[in-house]
């Protein structure tokens, strides 16, 4: 008697795939970290130069950011200083003119 089922097994198939794409994916990232590991510089003088330079990089930031601030101080004060010449000056009285001149008069004379 013949068999029924002639062909092969699908679930047994599809596990058979999975676990040789799993294999394939695991060789091809070894591969690349073997190629990648090929390809680094790790040359002690040329790291040393470019964390030289990031030093030098973020340094002149900070400068530029402090001169920015220091800038910002200036003008608010520029600007508040303005802003106390701007108003109008009382107007002053003879009466007024004369009242400072005795006070300063008496101020002198130890009163």
């Amino acid at each position: 008697m013949p068999k029924k089922f002639q062909g092969e097994n699908s679930k047994a198939a599809e596990a058979r795939a999975r676990k040789g794409k799993v294999a394939e994916d695991e060789r091809l990232r070894k591969e690349k970290m073997a190629e990648d590991k090929l390809w680094e510089d790790n040359d002690k003088h040329i790291l040393k130069k470019l964390e030289r330079q990031e030093e030098k990089e973020k340094k002149q930031q900070e400068a530029m950011q402090k001169k920015l601030e220091r800038d910002k101080l200036l003008e608010e004060e520029m600007n508040s200083i303005k802003g106390a010449k701007n108003a109008a000056p009382a107007k002053v009285t003879r009466a007024h003119i004369d009242a400072t001149l005795e006070r300063e008069r008496l101020a002198k004379i130890g009163v």
